[in-house]
């Protein structure tokens, strides 16, 4: 994620390639430790796995918050039971809590959206509403996905002020909160589920003193979880 922390403009980094966010205005390199995207077709919402209930979807154009022409547009009706959501087939277990996020923002004025879930147990619940406006921003909700066999589904639902309304939606993301208590960087997904590998930085020819004198890494953690920085 570049531009500091919350920053909802990404950048992406090629795999074995050091990034790095600015915090404070100072560039710092990132590490992450391995996570999934469980949702499929992250960006592309018009694929036949995102149902929509009176919504409807146009086009993968305009510019998303990564600079790629590919955004969704949802337009949802004068009804707050409009929605479009996806099955997650894969990768869930019972009694977890997952963490979704989503990059939206309104073509034109405020409103508000909301996430929905039809958990393992098939009981529907709605987040809060959720201000937006013409801004990008990277909205989120950790939500308890039950115990049952169904397989839950999860996605937006109009606010419950019932606006017409259309928003620009990118970048869905779904991971599973253990150890996990802030949204981490985005992961891109298509048909399938994606997984980003644990960072490791490793010192192909280190400066002598690293073997052989004292030396120290200044570590600023950006999220409050149970990773530790081990040596």
């Amino acid at each position: 994620i570049g531009g500091g922390a919350g920053s909802t403009f990404i950048a992406w980094a090629g795999s074995n390639v050091l990034r790095y966010d600015a915090i404070d205005n100072q560039p710092l390199a990132l590490f992450e430790g391995s996570q999934s995207n469980l949702c499929p077709y992250s960006e592309d919402l018009n694929q036949a796995a995102w149902v929509k209930t009176g919504a409807s979807i146009s086009g993968t154009t305009g510019a998303a918050p990564d600079g790629e022409a590919d955004l969704c547009t949802v337009a949802f009706t004068a009804s707050a039971s409009d929605s479009i959501m996806q099955t997650i087939s894969t990768g869930t277990a019972d009694a977890s809590t997952y963490l979704s996020t989503v990059f939206v923002r309104r073509t034109t004025g405020t409103g508000n959206v909301r996430f929905q879930l039809v958990n393992r147990a098939g009981v529907t619940s709605q987040s809060a509403d959720i201000a937006i406006d013409t801004t990008w921003k990277r909205i989120e909700w950790s939500s308890s996905w039950g115990t049952g066999a169904t397989a839950p589904q999860i996605g937006l639902i109009n606010g419950t002020a019932a606006a017409a309304q259309s928003v620009e939606v990118w970048g869905f993301d779904v991971k599973i909160t253990t150890a996990l208590n802030a949204p981490t960087s985005y992961i891109r997904t298509t048909a399938t589920s994606a997984t980003r590998s644990l960072d490791a930085l490793t010192f192909g020819s280190a400066p002598a003193r690293m073997a052989t004198g004292k030396w120290s890494f200044a570590c600023r953690p950006l999220y409050a979880t149970s990773d530790v920085v081990s040596a």
